[in-house]
């Protein structure tokens, strides 16, 4: 018997020891936890945490300091860390420590305030997988030094696999100009339903080094300021965005802060300008921006401002073995640009719902392929791939031209600057260019219009086309011209323009050739016809 009582009490004891250790840990790791709260101006309600699940239960984050005359508060409801390592407040070097396998943060709000000026936000909820950093590190640090250096360079000390925000709001102040030149302060509040960070943000586990980049997607964006505008957004799409420095990061927001607190002149701009293009030195900014699905429309307060949508705004850069840079907008509209059309032209409504049943929409881009800028190709490599600057214009139901410049750039310019590629396309030279215009509607509407203001018969309006072209082709020495513009107004098609050129002429004077052909350019024009007639497509 005495066994069995001896055997039961080393149970109960070990029992004991071992939720006594338990209690221990998880009361170890709260401390802590409030410990670095308390280093970040924060403090909680209440902080459990499970050894045995490794879950971290936090309520009632609060957060308030002052900086620059700005008073900052900040709430969080509750915070759940799950698959909570302990090792990432005991690690003494500074190198990126697992932190937790997911989270969870719910009801986020935050105030900035000074005087009269208040910036609030809040975040439905927040959550992600995959925290990395190194607690006990960065709470020294801030313990140390809580400037704004620390602080960025703290935010490059750590990693998170995957984030979304959900619900998020921001009401804040803007100044509008008024017709006397004063200003007057409104509220524009702004929400966006989602946004993700597909990829994540911060360096992985032992690749910290090289470019900091983020990619980020906005889902159900909307702004507001009443009486003034309000405007939608679908989607909004970051790809690739690169992170400055802290060095060049904090220059840059020394001049943007200087900006803010008076009115910028020239000088100011120019200066920000500079301190924006020294940031993403040597560096791409982006990969991609992307905004889709764009309204906007204006209150009394602008007047008679016209609204406007657009389908898609795009900019794509990318620096392999070429590097390109690209702009376009698809589905552009404009109700006062639809207006000034039709006070200027008078096209009847018949031919309105035949021709533009959607209204006047727009399409252009722009795309710039350059050889020299990536100064990684080798002597002779890509010699086959001239650079280029294209560009395309539209309007749907009408027609379209794209437009191609073969471009020359002194050698040996190899660069990844943004200042250095505006000088070099400014100072490029062009050696050659084809144009190619699409009709898709344009000549049977002009037909109409000519048809209805002169009361001509098409024939005798085709007859007199090809006359001026004649004239124009002995004029300005276009060879084909006359012969492919009677293709055209035959069959409406496509329309093509080459251009020779014995001696490089400068990117900058090719609006001059509208006045005449250069000494020593041979100019071009061949068509392809059409599958319907002029006839035709006028019935």
């Amino acid at each position: 018997m005495k066994k069995r009582y001896i055997w039961a009490g080393a149970v109960l004891w070990a029992l004991g020891s071992g939720f006594i250790v338990l209690h221990m840990a998880q009361g170890d790791v709260e401390g802590k936890i409030k410990q670095w709260l308390a280093v970040h101006s924060c403090s909680a309600e209440d902080v459990k945490f499970s050894l045995l699940s490794g879950e971290l239960k936090v309520k009632g984050i609060t957060l308030e300091y002052d900086e620059g005359g700005h008073n900052i508060t900040g709430r969080v409801e509750s915070a759940l860390l799950s698959g909570l390592h302990r090792g990432a407040f005991d690690a003494e070097n500074g190198d990126l420590t697992p932190l937790a396998d997911d989270f969870v943060m719910e009801g986020i709000t935050f105030e900035r305030v000074k005087g009269e000026e208040k910036y609030e936000g809040r975040i439905k909820s927040l959550y992600g997988k995959g925290w990395y950093e190194n607690l006990a590190t960065g709470a020294q640090a801030m313990l140390e030094d809580k400037s704004m250096r620390t602080l960025l360079e703290q935010l490059r000390r750590y990693r998170v696999d995957e984030l979304t925000y959900e619900g998020y709001e921001v009401k804040m102040p803007v100044s509008m100009p008024l017709p006397d030149g004063s200003l007057r302060v409104v509220t524009m509040i702004s929400n966006i339903d989602k946004v993700s960070l597909p990829d994540g943000i911060g360096f992985k586990p032992g690749e910290e080094k090289g470019e900091l980049r983020v990619s980020a997607v906005g889902e159900g964006f909307t702004m507001e300021m009443p009486g003034w505008m309000s405007a939608r957004m679908a989607k909004i799409e970051l790809r690739d965005v690169y992170m400055p420095e802290t060095d060049k990061l904090l220059a840059l927001l020394e001049v943007s802060e200087r900006l803010d607190a008076r009115s910028p002149s020239e000088a100011d701009l120019d200066e920000y300008m500079d301190k924006l293009l020294a940031a993403w030195e040597g560096h791409l900014p982006f990969g991609l921006f992307r905004l889709e699905s764009m309204e906007c429309t204006y209150g009394p307060e602008m007047k008679d401002v016209p609204g406007w949508s657009l389908e898609e705004l795009a900019c794509t850069l990318d620096n392999g073995v070429r590097s390109e840079a690209g702009l376009s907008m698809k589905g552009m509209r404009s109700r006062g640009l639809d207006q000034e059309i039709e006070r200027e032209v008078r096209i009847p409504a018949k031919l309105r719902e035949k021709f533009l049943p959607q209204g006047l929409v727009l399409d252009a881009s722009t795309q710039v392929s350059l050889a020299a800028l990536s100064g990684e190709s080798e002597p002779g490599e890509n010699a086959s791939e001239p650079d280029t600057v294209t560009l395309t214009f539209g309007i749907r139901g009408l027609g379209r031209t794209h437009s191609v410049f073969e471009v020359l750039l002194e050698k040996d310019s190899g660069t990844q600057n943004l200042s250095d590629l505006k000088k070099m396309l400014m100072n490029a030279m062009v050696g050659g260019a084809n144009l190619e215009y699409t009709d898709e509607g344009f000549m049977p509407l002009a037909f109409e219009l000519c048809k209805d203001s002169s009361g001509q018969s098409a024939a005798a309006l085709k007859s007199e086309i090809v006359q001026l072209a004649e004239s124009l082709q002995k004029e300005m020495g276009i060879l084909g011209l006359s012969k492919a513009v009677g293709i055209m107004v035959d069959k409406p098609g496509v329309l093509k323009i080459s251009c020779m050129l014995e001696e490089p002429v400068p990117l900058a004077a090719l609006g001059l050739f509208v006045l005449g052909t250069p000494e020593g350019m041979e100019v071009m024009a061949n068509a392809q016809p059409g599958e319907k007639t002029l006839e035709e497509l006028l019935q």
